[in-house]
């Protein structure tokens, strides 16, 4: 096991090496821009053991002091140019991979609203009023989207919906993606 606790020795090496940093970075950089030099001078005489430092034995990394900042190194991006490549219209040739897809095919008679005090008055025999009249032809809709209109029918004991009009794009769908 690695012990990452640091000797006294450790300790008082990097505040020596940080604070010789720190005065030597004063000294070239003279007064910092827009100070004057009083202000300077305080920049310098912070004291050294506010400053704390992380030593991993196996790497040092760059130690930042009072005064000194250390730029990152910074590096513009080259991208290559992005080629658009046509896309061929080549038709599906093998549509046996997409009849296997399962769809969810419901009737909608007519739309109702109400509040969740009727909703809850609702008992066996109620009857709710729609906003279609009967006869009117119902919705045939295909996973939640109009696909078609149809009228209901009986068909021996079972009811059925006979396909009257097959809607195409924009007419009548209200979310399509054909």
């Amino acid at each position: 096991m690695r012990n990452d606790n640091l000797s006294q020795e450790d300790i008082e090496a990097l505040l020596k090496e940080a604070e010789g940093a720190s005065e030597e970075a004063n000294h070239v950089q003279g007064p910092l821009a827009g100070q004057d030099s009083e202000e300077a001078a305080s920049e310098r005489e912070l004291p050294v053991q506010n400053h704390s430092a992380r030593v991993d034995h196996r790497e040092t990394a760059p130690q930042e002091s009072e005064g000194v900042h250390v730029q990152p190194s910074i590096q513009v991006a080259d991208f290559e140019e992005f080629q658009m490549e046509p896309v061929s219209e080549k038709p599906i040739s093998d549509m046996g991979v997409l009849l296997d897809i399962p769809l969810s095919i419901s009737v909608e008679l007519g739309k109702s609203k109400c509040y969740v005090k009727d909703l809850l008055n609702l008992t066996v025999g109620s009857i709710v009023e729609l906003d279609r009249l009967a006869g009117d032809p119902v919705d045939i809709l295909v996973n939640g989207k109009i696909f078609a209109k149809g009228e209901v029918v009986v068909i021996d004991e079972n009811f059925g919906v006979r396909i009257q009009e097959v809607l195409g794009k924009g007419k009548g769908r209200k979310h399509t993606n054909f």
